[in-house]
């Protein structure tokens, strides 16, 4: 049986949103997708990857950000970004399987939808911390039909079923520095070179973010000089972590943005609660008009894959994270047409030997001592020039989960939320459950209390030398006062079912397709 490619662009849809419809037996696959997806008779993305454009060899690679889906013979294989920081998903429906990039766009062209009444999306998207292999693989909907997400790997199809295949792993390691910052200059080139191919119908440009911490400071400076001229600086008012005072230490423009500019915004937090039930990337929403078109270089796992001190569990191919942060970017970037592209997720598989790195003698003038210090962060940033003092003294945050007591959603999105709630009530009273927000100040007081009582845990003598951070419940409650912690935090009230509302208000982004699935 020949397999061949059948397309559909749909000019309606968000510009980097696709989908694929397989049936066993049948040669075609049929794809819609949106105007910035990339296609050829034998291969289609909305990706950039460390080779040749024309080649098409996305699936034979683990640098690379985006996704698509590449035929060689009779076998497809559709490919997920080189990170967690997106996905793919799929499900069975009828006679079919329908593989996506977008959660939204696959409920959204299937009719189905998450379950109103479902109260652990929050847990079950935050599993990721767990690494590739042990994360909540498979999610509930309204109609009791499972959805499976696929994180970093990617899925072959045959003709007649379709299975789960671990991404290519290049032979490397890294015994020095010098190996493993050749890597990471060697990587960018080739991206470069990639992303502004002449056979592009988008070429893409590079845009970076810069805080005065690690790990944006690091890509910033590894991307100059491969053509990275600007930078997203998250503004707070009076607070120390603003990159728009070191900017001119790299050579790049800084381009401010409001982190609370999102407020003013009709209902901001959809696309991003969409992506990850959390929504803690939400102020990116306020810079979209300046993410069209590019590549957006983040920092997102150097936390781990950088720092010298990473607790040994996290050293394992697998992919453990201390947190999900950029996976509320997965549906708002398909819309924004970008693609989030975490260079510390570049052979993360190798965490064991970069951890060694980090840790040897010969990177001793770069450790700072204390519990932040990031020796290869630190050797590459001062080696451009910028001073020791200027970055990387103390941990900075921009990002928030929305779901916790301290931080509102916006006005407009609050009264959304409140309708949408009322309107399922017979939902969850046909499940025997107390319809979320009847008792909005009992509700209120009760998160609230659970954020005095985390806060009071994490001041708490002992409260982790003596293991009590062990204790689900506690642990969970200290998660409250931390932005991004690795543990999901306690969340009570309606915020637990935000990810239903959100789903339902992101798939109008989404015509439904004219031609019968």
């Amino acid at each position: 049986m020949q397999i061949r490619f059948e397309y559909r662009s749909v000019s309606e849809w968000p510009s980097h949103a696709w989908l694929a419809r397989l049936m066993a037996g049948d040669g075609r696959i049929r794809i819609w997708h949106g105007t910035g997806v990339q296609v050829r008779d034998d291969w289609y993305c909305e990706a950039v990857w460390d080779g040749a454009f024309g080649a098409g060899g996305f699936d034979v690679t683990d640098i690379v950000a985006g996704s698509g889906a590449r035929r060689r013979g009779e076998v497809v294989t559709f490919v997920s970004s080189g990170s967690t920081v997106d996905r793919l998903q799929y499900l069975h429906r009828n006679d079919a399987i329908f593989v996506s990039n977008s959660l939204v766009c696959l409920l959204s062209q299937t009719g189905l939808g998450a379950s109103v009444a479902y109260p652990h999306y929050l847990r079950d998207f935050n599993s990721i911390v767990k690494g590739i292999r042990d994360c909540t693989s498979m999610l509930p909907l309204g109609d009791g039909t499972p959805v499976q997400l696929v994180y970093f790997d990617n899925l072959q199809w045959d003709g007649a079923a379709l299975r789960r295949i671990g991404k290519p792993c290049a032979d490397r390691s890294f015994a020095k520095f010098d190996q493993y910052h050749g890597f990471l200059n060697r990587s960018l080139e080739r991206l470069a070179e990639n992303m502004a191919d002449p056979g592009r119908s988008l070429r893409y440009s590079m845009l970076g973010t810069l805080s005065t911490g690690y790990d944006s400071a690091t890509v910033t400076a590894l991307a100059r000089p491969f053509g990275l001229q600007e930078v997203l600086c998250f503004e707070r008012g009076n607070d120390r972590d603003i990159g728009t005072r070191i900017a001119h230490y790299f050579g790049v423009t800084p381009i401010p943005v409001n982190v609370h500019a999102w407020r003013t915004l009709p209902l901001p937090e959809v696309p991003f609660i969409a992506g990850d039930a959390f929504g803690e990337e939400v102020h990116y929403s306020a810079a979209a008009d300046r993410l069209h078109g590019r590549l957006l270089l983040t920092g997102y796992h150097g936390d781990k894959v950088w720092d010298r001190d990473t607790p040994s569990p996290y050293l394992t191919p697998d992919i453990k994270r201390g947190d999900i942060s950029g996976l509320a970017l997965t549906e708002f970037r398909l819309r924004a047409g970008f693609i989030n592209c975490p260079v510390p997720f570049w052979s993360a598989r190798n965490i064991e030997d970069i951890n060694g790195i980090s840790r040897s003698d010969a990177m001793s003038r770069w450790d700072v001592g204390g519990d932040y210090s990031r020796p290869i962060c630190r050797r590459i940033v001062e080696s451009i020039g910028v001073p020791r003092e200027a970055f990387g003294v103390a941990k900075s945050f921009a990002s928030q989960w929305i779901s916790l007591a301290e931080l509102d959603i916006s006005a407009g999105s609050r009264q959304d939320f409140s309708a949408f709630l009322r309107s399922h009530r017979r939902t969850f009273l046909g499940r025997g459950r107390i319809p979320p927000g009847m008792f909005e100040g009992l509700d209120r007081a009760l998160m609230e209390a659970a954020y005095a009582v985390g806060g009071a845990l994490v001041k708490m003598p002992g409260f982790y030398r003596m293991g009590f951070n062990d204790w689900p419940v506690a642990r969970a409650l200290a998660g409250l006062r931390f932005p991004n912690p690795p543990h999901a935090p306690l969340v009570i009230g309606p915020k637990r079912y935000m990810f239903a509302w959100a789903m339902s208000r992101a798939v109008c982004q989404y015509s439904r397709i004219v031609d019968p699935l």
